[in-house]
Order: structure tokens, then sequence, then C-alpha cells
């Protein structure tokens, strides 16, 4: 054989032996591959500025999700990061949602507004529609494809009757999952002073509770108490006053970090009038209708600090006499208040 025909012979095997290595290589990466088949896993990150300390909920925020997402798709290992990032302009909040996978530079990112007025809770509860959305959409993207029915064979009459009547007695209903709304309670402890309660504008000790109903209303119960001191109006003589005990109750609208309340409330004063050589010792009750506006500060996810103020007419008011009968004190038609609270939420 001529050395032109060898060389010949041992291109052409070169050829399909390359050719055939290359049809191998497409036909393996057509196969398809068990990672894929495996549904993605998500790590859920809540990026919030320090000034939205109220938005930094993120434990909050993964349990809106659970109960709309398809299995366990936010336990590790995770293959994709996602992160809502929340900021606030004086208009608006500004949601960006961003998704990267962990084997892709590439991110994905989408962006939602909502008005400035909205609760940050109630931010944060929208938002977790939109993230689940998004899992979810990769989570069916997943799943594989169901496999061939099988041929349907016909059934006897005996059989087919059968069948019906079990059909009808194993009747089974989807129950549509819910999420559960925040409801908190709350109670707090700090000081106050009132005037037009009492003779003279004193200190004392103030107490709020309540139940937060939704995201902006709530209902609330307020109550105080002055310590024992002397007072010395322009008439002759002193009144010692054993304590000034009130009590409001009403709902409250939030927006934001500021609230107002509109309340009644009652309160009681006991006290005594000490004359030359004399005494008269006695209590007296007041009504009152108002409102009170207060600005609350976030501490954590459970502590809070507030500041109060309220303003009340009174619809019946306390009148303090001596023991001839003369006046000595009477309540004036328009009340106020202050006091500075520290809170919990449970």
């Amino acid at each position: 054989m001529s050395p032109q025909k060898i060389c010949a012979a041992v291109f052409c095997r070169t050829v399909r032996r390359a050719t055939a290595s290359v049809f191998l290589a497409i036909a393996w990466c057509s196969l398809p591959s068990a990672a894929n088949a495996n549904p993605p896993h998500f790590r859920v990150e809540l990026d919030v500025p320090p000034e939205l300390s109220e938005c930094k909920r993120e434990p909050d925020f993964i349990g809106m999700i659970l109960p709309l997402v398809t299995g366990p798709v936010l336990d590790p290992p995770e293959t994709h990061v996602l992160t809502l990032r929340v900021t606030k302009t004086p208009l608006v909040y500004h949601v960006e949602l961003h998704v990267k996978a962990n084997d892709n530079p590439a991110v994905e990112a989408t962006q939602t507004e909502f008005p400035a007025s909205m609760d940050c809770f109630e931010v944060l509860y929208r938002s977790a529609f939109r993230v689940a959305t998004r899992v979810n959409r990769d989570v069916i993207a997943t799943e594989p494809e169901p496999p061939p029915a099988a041929p349907v064979l016909p059934l006897s009459p005996a059989t087919a009757l059968s069948n019906q009547s079990a059909s009808h007695s194993e009747v089974s209903v989807a129950q549509p999952r819910k999420v559960i709304l925040e409801r908190r309670w709350f109670v707090g402890a700090g000081i106050a002073a009132a005037y037009g309660l009492g003779p003279e504008m004193v200190p004392g000790v103030h107490f709020i509770g309540g139940l937060k109903r939704s995201p902006r209303w709530s209902v609330e119960l307020n109550a105080g108490a002055t310590f024992p001191y002397d007072a010395h109006p322009e008439s002759s003589g002193v009144i010692h006053v054993y304590s000034m005990a009130n009590l409001n109750a009403g709902p409250c609208y939030k927006i934001g970090p500021v609230g107002a309340c509109a309340f009644a409330g009652t309160s009681v004063l006991a006290f005594k009038t000490i004359e030359v050589g004399n005494s008269f010792a006695d209590w007296r009750g007041s009504a009152r209708i108002g409102v009170n506006a207060w600005m609350e500060q976030r501490l954590s996810e459970r502590w809070f600090l507030r500041a109060n103020l309220d303003v009340a007419l009174q619809l019946l008011r306390s009148r303090i006499r001596d023991s001839a009968g003369e006046e000595r004190w009477y309540m004036p038609f328009v009340t106020g208040g202050m006091s500075a609270t520290a809170g919990v939420r449970f």
C-alpha cells in the first residue's frame, strides 16, 4: 500500500472517531440532570436601613411566606438568595426584590412602591405574597412531568357500582391555608403629670395596656395615680391630697411612629382639708372625654418607648369644700396631661 493511501485511511478513521465523540457529547448533555430535577431552595434576607427599625422583622416576614410556598423550599442548603430591600421616602416605600442563584452571577431585580401612609407591617405582609409567587414559579418549573396515564380497561358492572359507592363515602375537601394577621398584646409603665385633675400639677405613675387588632388599629387602656402632696390654694388653709387616680379607655389609630386615641375616662380625688383647729376628709369623682396623641420609638422587636400628650373635656367636675361648706377648689372644664412610658409587646 502506498504512503498516500495509508495517510488517507488514517485521516478518515480520525474524522469518524471525532464525529462520533461530538454526537456522544451532545447526547450526554441532552440527558435530564438529577440536580435539575430537585426544586430550588431559597434563603430569604430582609435588608432594612437603621431608621426603619419597625420594619426589621425578619422572623415575622418569613412566617408570612411559609404558608404560601410549595414544600420546604426555605430549608437549607440554599441554591438561591432572595433579598427584600425596603427604603422609605416622605411619599412612598420603595421595595426591591433581588434573586440570585449561587451558580449564576446574574441578579434578577423587581421593584414595587407602597404609600408612605401604610404601616410597615402591612408593607411586609403585601410583599410576602410577591415573594411567595416568585419562589413558587421556580418550584413549579422544576416539577417533573407526570408519567403517561395507563390505559383504561372496561370494568364489569359490579366493580363500577362498588367504585361509585366508595367515591361517595370518601370525599375529601382541601382546606384553604389561612394567614393569621398579627394581634399582639402590649403593656407599659412610666411617669406622668396631670394638669387640672387636682389643685396642683404634680408627678405620678402611668400604666398602659392594649391589644393591636390590625397594623393600624388598637384598643388601649390607660391608668395613672399621683403621689400624696399638700396644696395651697388662694383661700386660707391647706388641702392634703392623698392621691388622684384616673382611668381612660378607647380606640387608637397609628400611622408610622405616631398615633392618636379617642377616650372616655373617669378619675377619683381623695383629699383632706386642713384648717386651724379643724380638718375634713372626703373624696370626689369626675368623668371626661378627650383625645391624646403619642409618638413611639421601637427599641427592639418587643420593646418600645412612648411619649404621650392628652387633652380632655370634663363632663362631671370635682369640687372641694371645707367642713363649713365653703368652696376651696373647683376642677376646670379643660384638663390635660403628659407621660413617658416604656412598654413591651407579647
